[in-house]
């Protein structure tokens, strides 16, 4: 039986290209569908970039970085360093080659094709990022744990319970075999709590919880 992990890595391997055209400047009608529908995910892309303390110059462990964009934004918004670590080597890949067009940022990105539950870090950060990630993760508690372990400062996103687009989803992903989670805003509260963590901020963005964890 495989685990979640294997699940995602072969979906998001074969949805890499489709859904990465989603951070292009696609004027057709793909690009005013994804403003009109997925206008949350670019406030969850602002919303991770205004608070990382960029000013600050950080090290940030970016969990879940799919296609490079924000790695690409945190280092051109001033970040030291960006490790992004995904299951997808399609994804990465992509990463990749979005960073070669900003050439200039080569030597402060790192990318980890791997679980994030099961890589080793020989390093702490100053800030992660989890955005768009929690959806696919079965133990969350022990994901955010983890995170929390390698920086003071985490940053993620969580998809709500309890919407249409919730329900639409769950079936959707079901028929390909994949499981997906959803929270309310309770259950980020205990699972800050039973991470010995607080939760600094937390913001509705469209159907999304948007939240900062610090230690």
């Amino acid at each position: 039986m495989k685990t979640d992990s294997e699940i995602w890595a072969k979906y998001w391997d074969k949805e890499a290209m489709s859904f990465n055209r989603i951070y292009t400047d696609d004027a057709g009608v793909r690009g005013i569908l994804n403003r009109i529908f997925r206008h949350d995910m670019e406030g969850r892309f602002r919303f991770a970039l205004e608070r990382a303390n960029l000013e600050l110059r950080p090290d940030i462990l970016e969990i879940g970085c799919g296609g490079g964009a924000h790695t690409c934004a945190f280092l051109e918004a001033g970040a030291m360093s960006v490790t992004g670590i995904d299951l997808s080597s399609q994804m990465l890949s992509i990463a990749k080659e979005r960073l070669k067009k900003i050439n200039r940022y080569k030597d402060r990105a790192i990318f980890i094709e791997g679980d994030f539950m099961i890589g080793e870090f020989n390093r702490k950060f100053d800030v992660a990022t989890i955005i768009g990630v929690f959806d696919y993760i079965s133990n969350s508690q022990a994901f955010l744990k983890k995170a929390l372990e390698l920086a003071p400062l985490v940053i993620a996103t969580f998809p709500m319970a309890g919407t249409l687009r919730a329900l639409i989803r769950r079936v959707r992903l079901a028929m390909k075999g994949c499981p997906v989670y959803f929270y309310s805003r309770a259950a980020i509260d205990d699972m800050a709590e039973a991470c010995g963590a607080s939760v600094s901020e937390i913001e509705i963005i469209g159907q999304l919880y948007c939240a900062v964890f610090k230690k």
